[in-house]
């Protein structure tokens, strides 16, 4: 399981927009030196213990949310800090 998982919740999304966002994301991450993200069609999987809502990927789109699940590998006060500054609401499940 990924430390983490952007799930494309807003009304906006198609499986052809939600992948190529999901590939954007990968290829910044692998700009950053960290490991590709992977697309799954299905979704986040079950189990997070965190997540990170009210972040949109298009400000002008109020349909294009998407929400980041934390898992228990990922450092949940990076989580926190990083969701908070990014201008979501951080929540522990």
């Amino acid at each position: 399981m990924s430390s983490y998982c952007y799930d494309f919740t807003g009304s906006s999304w198609t499986a052809a927009s939600a992948e190529n966002a999901c590939d954007q994301i990968s290829a910044n991450l692998v700009a950053g030196g960290s490991p590709p993200g992977t697309f799954v069609s299905s979704g986040c999987p079950s189990g997070a213990t965190a997540e990170c809502t009210g972040i949109g990927s298009d400000p002008s789109d109020t349909g294009s949310e998407f929400v980041i699940y934390y898992y228990d590998a990922y450092p949940l006060t990076v989580a926190e800090d990083a969701c908070i500054s990014g201008g979501g609401t951080y929540t522990e499940l």
